[in-house]
């Protein structure tokens, strides 16, 4: 084997290793949303970032920064509103005078949904993309989209009062 295929297979596996270290740096995970027909709901999203990490936040001040987006695919049951993001904290970069606008930790992604009054009782998913660049203290890695389901149970009663009790459990965890 040449020095090039030496080189080439090293370069690889070391490209391998950073690919895999970045997929675990930001998870995403949401509970089951209740809703009955006809009615609106908030869908909780929790994102979670590795220790010694942030990510951009929604609103960036430098446009080389790739902000946090949320896109939710288009669904005939169900009318997806705006995402509402929590508020950013700021974050300097070493070597630089600026502050980032960031998110940490875990946080909440909060989703308007409103179920149209045609749908049926059931389960349903709404497909969902999470995009964001990742950052340590000294330098921010590519930008990654993660795509994720929104488990929506759609129940003519009843399901409001669980979607709150949700809604309180995470608040009083998160805040």
């Amino acid at each position: 084997m040449s020095i090039w295929g030496i080189i080439l297979i090293v370069s690889l596996t070391a490209m391998n290793r950073q690919l895999l270290s970045e997929k675990e740096i930001v998870s995403v995970s949401v509970n089951e949303t209740f809703v009955a027909p006809g009615k609106k709901t908030v869908a909780v999203i929790q994102v979670k970032v590795k220790e010694g990490y942030h990510i951009q936040a929604d609103k960036v001040d430098d446009e080389s920064l790739i902000a946090l987006s949320l896109k939710i695919t288009a669904d005939n049951y169900f009318n997806i509103g705006d995402p509402v993001f929590p508020t950013y904290k700021l974050f300097r970069l070493e070597g630089t005078e600026n502050s980032l606008n960031v998110f940490d930790s875990i946080f909440i992604i909060r989703l308007p949904i409103k179920a149209s009054t045609m749908v049926k009782d059931g389960k349903y998913l709404v497909r969902g993309k999470l995009r964001y660049q990742a950052c340590d203290t000294k330098t921010c890695l590519f930008p990654r989209t993660m795509e994720f389901d929104i488990p929506i149970i759609v129940q003519k009663s009843g399901g409001y009062l669980l979607n709150t009790i949700s809604l309180l459990y995470f608040k009083r965890i998160i805040y």
